[in-house]
């Protein structure tokens, strides 16, 4: 693309400053409206964070290349499921795991890593109409997959679909099986769980599972089990998903 303006250069770097710290406020909106592909960029950015490259054993490359196609995977004539949205979601998520939900859940940075990817896919292919749109018309989607989550399980399949294409997407290849299964549970759940049909039979089962406790309490929080992990990831993804009535006015709008 052509090269940035010496405002806009300032406001990136001031932008990047945002989101090293990773603050809640950051204007990925600004950064979005310059960079060339902001997603894979901000996206990148917070991999390298969660030393996602070492962790699973593949070049920064391999990584950048994945979320350059996930990036254009995602129509830009959609005016909100776009790669801007998926940009603002995995940054959302990166943050939410940065201060507090990483220790509160005891995760690896292996498990970050994934949640971000996830959030990064969680709208792949989206083709610009609702679930309800969907299952009305007799959608080929809907068909498939019998009403239920048509859009979430369909973006949860170009995913792995994609991985499986082209070795050189698939990330996750140098982990162990069992890991690799792991995986996939986890991103599976995470996906299926922004289907806002589903908002509060998580939102009940969340609450039962993660009662709210008094801040002045002594007892330890209870064990989280791998299970317990990835539901709460799940109703991260779906936070972050929703997020944006808690972001500034402008980026609200």
């Amino acid at each position: 693309g052509s090269s940035l303006s010496g405002k806009q250069l300032d406001s990136c770097l001031r932008i990047q400053e945002q989101i090293d710290a990773a603050s809640w406020d950051a204007d990925i909106l600004g950064m979005c409206a310059t960079l060339h592909s902001p997603m894979t960029y901000i996206v990148t950015h917070c991999l390298r964070k969660w030393n996602t490259a070492a962790l699973l054993q593949v070049d920064e490359a391999s990584l950048t290349l994945l979320l350059e196609t996930i990036e254009h995977g995602y129509l830009a004539t959609n005016p909100y499921h776009n790669a801007i949205h998926a940009a603002d979601v995995a940054y959302t998520t990166h943050v939410m795991l940065t201060h507090g939900v990483k220790d509160a859940l005891n995760l690896s940075e292996l498990q970050c890593a994934v949640a971000v990817l996830a959030a990064a896919a969680h709208d792949f292919r989206h083709p610009g109409v609702g679930a309800n749109y969907l299952v009305a018309m007799s959608d080929e989607l809907a068909l498939t997959y019998n009403d239920k989550s048509p859009l979430e399980s369909m973006h949860t399949a170009e995913f792995f679909k994609l991985l499986q294409k082209n070795p050189s997407f698939d990330v996750f290849a140098k982990l162990e099986r069992k890991e690799q299964q792991d995986v996939r549970k986890c991103i599976i759940q995470m996906i299926l769980a922004t289907d806002m049909s589903v908002h509060f039979d998580y939102l009940d089962k969340f609450n039962k599972r993660f009662p709210a406790r008094d801040a002045n309490t002594v007892e330890p929080a209870p064990e989280v089990s791998n299970e317990d992990q990835n539901f709460a990831m799940a109703m991260l993804l779906h936070c972050s998903d929703i997020s944006n009535p808690a972001k500034p006015v402008a980026a609200y709008t």
